[in-house]
């Protein structure tokens, strides 16, 4: 037996495997840790110190879609940019009842924020994760400091109508089923201008497709988000929401509102339901971007935040220091 002949075959089967692995993954350009949660392993980077904000990405994102926030804000607060379970590296979890998937994401954020010693944090939430934020803020108020919301869902409202179309609509195979064509369609609906840099996100989305197993993963996942939004609108508990709150959309959305079911439904309409339910909320428009305008605005969106946060966190000082 040639020994040298089959450990040659043995070493290139490995790295086979280890780079068929490795394309079925995000590309993360900083190290990502792992923290287990109710069994699952969630996957995180965490930056910086001082105020403790956590971010949460929106329906089919992963934490890389903050890279262009991260590094300027992580020079004055301590950053936790976090995969949802079932996106970019963090394990799925099996959810019964799709409707109940926001709470049980609130649920492992809960836990998760436990397992690192965070007492509580400001939530940065984009679009799915802006509605997860509110509702979080709702279910484990002490553990919210405040919430900034970039182009949230759950602010708009569907009828049970609507509701049962779109989750007819967003169906598993109708994300496993996206070509590489279509899914580039997709995240150009994202933006007012497409930046270069984006394709990177492109890419992440388009390599699953060789990825069997992951990609029919990441479609139940994507689906259940899709009935998790329709199940736990946040309009309804606005009264148990008391963090301050900043609001920002963007003026050249495709996406929200959404125009095939509410053509008639614009911005303006959506800040003033926001005024409306939240008296102290701050809402802000900001022009030259599409649905992720953090992604594509990032100075803009990072100078909001800044002020935010310090302006909120200095009036918590002073509420403590008087009590």
């Amino acid at each position: 037996m040639n020994h040298k002949r089959v450990y040659i075959t043995l070493l290139s089967i490995i790295i086979f495997s280890t780079t068929l692995f490795a394309q079925c993954v995000p590309h993360y350009s900083k190290q990502v840790k792992f923290v287990t949660v109710e069994e699952k392993k969630l996957a995180f980077q965490e930056h910086g110190k001082g105020t403790a904000l956590i971010f949460l990405h929106g329906l089919g994102g992963n934490m890389s879609h903050w890279m262009n926030n991260v590094p300027e804000l992580s020079k004055n607060f301590r950053t936790i940019t976090l995969d949802l379970p079932g996106y970019g590296m963090s394990e799925s979890v099996h959810i019964e009842n799709t409707s109940t998937t926001l709470k049980v994401y609130a649920k492992y954020i809960s836990a998760f924020m436990q397992k690192m010693n965070i007492k509580d944090a400001f939530f940065v939430g984009h679009s799915m994760g802006g509605q997860l934020s509110m509702l979080f803020a709702a279910l484990y108020p002490n553990q919210c400091k405040g919430l900034i919301l970039l182009a949230p869902a759950g602010i708009e409202t569907f009828t049970t109508q609507e509701a049962n179309l779109l989750k007819g609509f967003a169906t598993p195979s109708f994300y496993a089923k996206q070509d590489s064509s279509t899914i580039r369609n997709n995240f150009r609906k994202n933006f007012f201008l497409f930046p270069q840099q984006a394709e990177i996100l492109i890419q992440d989305r388009v390599q699953l497709i060789a990825c069997s197993d992951q990609l029919n993963a990441y479609a139940q996942t994507v689906s259940a988000g899709v009935a998790g939004m329709l199940g736990s609108p946040v309009l309804g508990i606005s009264n148990q929401i008391q963090q301050p709150m900043l609001v920002v959309f963007a003026e050249n959305d495709e996406l929200i509102p959404n125009k095939a079911l509410h053509p008639l439904l614009n911005l303006q309409q959506l800040v003033q339901v926001v005024q409306q339910h939240w008296k102290n909320s701050q809402t802000v428009l900001v022009k030259n971007a599409g649905h992720m305008l953090a992604f594509e605005q990032p100075q803009e969106i990072n100078k909001l935040m800044t002020s935010f946060i310090q302006t909120n966190t200095s009036i918590h000082q002073n509420k403590n220091n008087k009590k």
